[in-house]
């Protein structure tokens, strides 16, 4: 079943080191990539919280893919809009993690995806 966002009683969070370290890192060795891809829709590192801030509306409003739980937590995988600071929105896949003794969700990685959240193929 798909819902929308985050569980009730759930909110997310992004630590800046995920934004400073991983996302936005050009040189990190698995978030080169993503840097690129925010980068060139116009977040900037210096505004980290723009980012970040949009990747929490991606969990407050996006469609719920999957939910794995663990000994760690549940992991919730969350497809959605992102909009961006170049005026663009494109759809983002994040991945959050509620460990079990904790009612927040942390961001633990994001992504472009190339299909729509409904799965059709974008053109």
């Amino acid at each position: 079943m798909v819902s929308s966002g985050l569980p009730n009683g759930v909110s997310g969070f992004v630590e800046r080191h995920k934004i400073f370290e991983y996302l936005m890192d050009p040189r990190h060795p698995e978030g080169a990539g993503k840097a690129r891809f925010f980068l060139g829709l116009g977040f900037r590192l210096e505004e980290w919280h723009v980012l970040a801030n949009a990747l929490l509306r991606v969990s407050e409003e996006g469609l719920v893919a999957n939910v794995v739980e663990s000994i760690h937590g549940s992991k919730y995988i969350i497809d959605g809009p992102l909009h961006a600071p170049d005026g663009q929105t494109v759809l983002v896949r994040t991945v959050w993690i509620r460990e079990a003794r904790h009612r927040r969700a942390r961001l633990v990685t994001a992504y472009p995806r190339t299909e729509s959240i409904h799965g059709d193929q974008r053109a």
